[in-house]
């Protein structure tokens, strides 16, 4: 599987060619997105059992944060996928575990348990699929009042092989290039579920509705479901979704963050080498030969690299995580509280260097780096944009009740109205 590496990157490279006429056409990079799938992409944490790569988070990490510094949304896009993988990975691993400390149970006069059987074979179907080149998208935050006391979305049985999903979603990052939605929902017992459903049937409309003024090619849309169709086989209780979930949605958007810094750095010495006006009350003839504009860049380096370096160093936490699907109930508890406050952490540094990055690049260049053809604009609007996502003052919150008290944060959080105001709202409208 290591020969599929340098073909990636490779493919980075052509990816990074584009980038800024994608921005300029408002170009989805579709093509850019099947041809990664093409090349396993989509199978580089699925274990080669299964056909998959099997990297742990370190090469993971590695390999996202180069292809962040070609395009900063392309990472975002397999953000859904990656834990949707990451998920099946760790029931697998832990399936296998149990079975090797088990032994041959039926050999044994016991047993394996319909459910599961029924698990094991879902959680392996999907590594499947996924080896296979299949993208799953992202389908879980809802607009109006949102799910943060549950989702609004509805799944019904139809027969013991189908269900019926209807219901809207935003923020679906991924969804429009994906062979399958990543969908929560509330069965008919009340039960919050997750159900994967195939994006290509007519119930099932995905919008590139999104428009922030950065990540613009990430696909960030709606989607709407209308009695969509989805196997029996696809519905698991949400409350078995594997335990770090959040930190790694929030260690993607991390790598993204590195790249970003990381693509500014690199197109600011690129500007400054190619530079021949220069001021009159400068340091040298040639604007690259200027110490002041060299210290700026390498400040974007340096930054860049502490990014970088930060990330890596998070991805040894998330190995630990999945890693404890082996162990106790206490041992996984623990690594994922870990894993949440080192993304946590992470995510306070890294913000800060991608977004002074953004915004230093400019003082290595003249007053033609503003134009719009440079495509200058573009890091600081990627870098506030992915900053945005999930606010920064709560995660410094967190890691400061858990430096002074030991109080650990519910590593499971969602957005949307609370159930107070919902209250409070359905009783003016009595009024």
């Amino acid at each position: 599987m290591s020969e599929k590496l340098p073909l990636l990157r490779e493919l980075f490279s052509r990816i990074e060619l584009g980038t800024q006429q994608r921005e300029n056409d408002h170009e989805l990079p579709v093509e850019q997105v099947k041809e990664l799938c093409r090349h396993g992409f989509t199978a580089l944490r699925v274990p080669r059992d299964f056909g998959g790569l099997e990297l742990d988070w370190y090469q993971t990490t590695e390999l996202l944060i180069e292809l962040a510094a070609a395009d900063s949304a392309i990472p975002q896009i397999f953000r859904g996928h990656l834990a949707v993988v990451e998920d099946a990975r760790f029931h697998y691993e832990k399936d296998r575990h149990r079975a090797e400390q088990a032994g041959d149970e039926q050999s044994q006069g016991g047993h394996v348990s319909t459910e599961r059987s029924f698990k094991a074979h879902t959680y392996q179907e999907r590594l499947r699929w996924f080896a296979q080149g299949q993208l799953v998208g992202n389908a879980w935050t809802e607009p109006g009042v949102g799910n943060l006391t549950g989702s609004q979305t509805q799944v019904k049985q139809v027969d013991k092989d189908s269900v019926r999903v209807t219901g809207q979603k935003i923020y679906t990052t991924g969804s429009i290039f994906a062979d399958l939605l990543d969908v929560t929902a509330i069965n008919e017992t009340g039960q919050e579920v997750t159900v994967l459903v195939p994006k290509a049937q007519d119930g099932v409309r995905v919008h590139d509705d999104w428009d922030g003024f950065g990540q613009q090619q990430s696909g960030t849309g709606a989607a709407e479901l209308e009695q969509a169709v989805a196997p029996t086989s696809q519905v698991r209780p949400a409350i078995e979704r594997f335990g770090y979930q959040t930190a790694l949605y929030q260690h993607v958007l991390n790598i993204a963050q590195a790249g970003t810094a990381q693509a500014a750095a690199a197109h600011a010495a690129r500007l400054l080498a190619e530079r021949t006006r220069t001021y009159s009350h400068g340091n040298a003839p040639r604007a690259g030969e200027d110490p002041q504009l060299l210290a700026v860049v390498g400040q974007l380096h340096a930054r860049a690299a502490a990014a970088k370096a930060v990330v890596l160093s998070t991805s040894a936490e998330l190995d630990a995580a999945a890693r404890s699907a082996t162990g106790s109930v206490a041992e996984q508890q623990a690594a994922f509280a870990a894993v949440e406050r080192a993304t946590a952490a992470a995510q306070l540094v890294v913000n800060e260097l991608s977004l002074a990055n953004g915004t230093a690049l400019f003082d290595a260049l003249g007053a033609s780096a503003v134009r719009k053809v440079t495509g200058l604009d573009r890091y600081w609007r990627n870098a506030r944009t992915i900053a945005s996502h999930n606010p920064q003052v709560y995660k410094a919150r967190i890691l400061g009740d858990f430096a002074v008290n030991q109080r650990t944060a519910d590593p499971l959080w969602s957005i949307g109205v609370s159930e107070r105001l919902q209250q409070e709202g359905a009783a003016a409208l009595e009024n």
